[in-house]
């Protein structure tokens, strides 16, 4: 770690690799400039996009189901039911 102000190395941590520097601290210098993430704006809509075309789909089943149970349901309770007479 190094102290910028009083230009001196306080702690040295061994991380591995090569780094060629860290920058640590509650800001970020003045000078140094900020990222910008404009694939994340793409890839959050295609993701909202992609889950609401999943939930209708879904949803579309769900009820399709439903449909086709209760038409064989009113059909088994359309057909005559046969009288059994025991003797």
């Amino acid at each position: 770690m190094l102290d910028i102000p009083g230009r001196r190395i306080i702690k040295t941590i061994p991380v591995g690799g090569e780094p060629h520097f860290i920058i640590t601290g509650p800001y970020a210098p003045p000078g140094v400039p900020t990222p910008r993430h404009t694939a994340t704006s793409s890839l959050n809509i295609t993701l909202l996009v992609s889950t609401i075309v999943l939930t209708i789909a879904a949803l579309v089943v769900i009820f399709w189901l439903i449909w086709k149970q209760r038409k064989r349901r009113s059909r088994r309770h359309s057909e005559p039911a046969e009288l059994s007479i025991d003797k």
